[in-house]
């Protein structure tokens, strides 16, 4: 009696893809500064000058700003993620970048 099935093994390993940053950014999109300047102006400064601690009177002063800031140039998310791989260091980006320009070079005169 033989035995004549083949054994065999199929791995793949691969590293976890990196999750990308979510990050909060101004977006200036459609900013119009002479609306944004007359907003500031029309805001009631004068209730600034009623607080006697300055840190209150600092919270006041941030409200106004941060408020007419959201309403002209709103937050706005964004993933942002890592172009460099983990496996990638400065030795084979350099050797790639070198084997690149070889290869333009070589492209240029004809060669290749």
């Amino acid at each position: 009696m033989s035995d004549h099935y083949m054994i065999y093994c199929n791995r793949t390993c691969r590293l976890p893809r990196a999750r990308p940053k979510v990050i909060k950014v101004l977006s200036f999109k459609g900013f119009a500064h002479s609306a944004f300047i007359d907003d500031l102006k029309k805001q009631p400064w004068d209730i600034v000058y009623l607080f006697e601690n300055p840190d209150d009177a600092w919270f006041a002063t941030e409200t106004f700003i941060k408020d007419i800031g959201n309403k002209h140039a709103p937050l706005r998310t964004i993933r942002v993620r890592d172009f460099k791989p983990q496996w990638m260091s400065d030795t084979i980006r350099y050797s790639m970048k070198h084997c690149d320009s070889m290869k333009r070079k070589a492209v240029k005169s004809k060669l290749a």
